[in-house]
């Protein structure tokens, strides 16, 4: 199983991404998050396979969260955002796929 991580400030947005994320069988949620600070930490406790990263959160921004757990074991992450003009920032920073809320 695949342990997924979601860093979202906004709740139907969240609660949208953990109604998909039950659905598959093959992922589980295992925290998420709502600022970049309790990102960082929850991220560092929890050691997730794949994170779904949002751009703007209210103490900064996901890039922010990546650079705060850049000495851990590689996560996988998918940028999941409002912005559609961070793409290739996203990619730069290793980002395996960015797709644009609506």
């Amino acid at each position: 199983m695949i342990r997924v991580f979601v860093v979202e400030d906004e709740p139907p947005a969240l609660r949208k991404v953990k109604r998909l994320l039950e659905a598959e069988s093959d992922l589980g949620l295992c925290g998420s998050a709502s600022s970049c600070a309790e990102a960082i930490s929850e991220i560092r406790r929890t050691l997730p396979d794949l994170l779904l990263l949002d751009i703007h959160l209210p103490d900064g921004s996901g890039f922010e969260v990546l650079q705060g757990i850049s000495d851990l074991p590689q996560v996988q992450t998918i940028f999941l955002t409002a912005m559609d003009d961070r793409a290739l920032e996203a990619f730069d920073v290793a980002a395996i796929d960015y797709l644009v809320k609506p």
